[in-house]
């Protein structure tokens, strides 16, 4: 049930780098990266689809949150 994805098409060239802070924070939480790493990391995927659901309606949604999210 559900779909892989290859790292490089969720991190592309940064996927050391999230790896390191997504073990980093299991650390600090008290948890097991192996046991909670793919646990962590499709629960912070969920919760920025539900972001995003709430902000974008249709595929000139996604253009214009990102332009928006440019100006900052």
């Amino acid at each position: 049930m559900g779909t892989e994805f290859l790292p490089l098409v969720l991190f592309g060239e940064h996927e050391k780098l999230f790896l390191a802070l997504m073990i980093d924070r299991l650390h600090r939480d008290g948890l097991d990266p192996e046991k909670y790493l793919n646990i962590m990391l499709r629960a912070h995927l969920n919760r920025g689809v539900y972001s995003l659901v709430s902000r974008v309606y249709g595929l000139s949604g996604i253009n214009e949150m990102i332009k928006a999210e440019m100006k900052y």
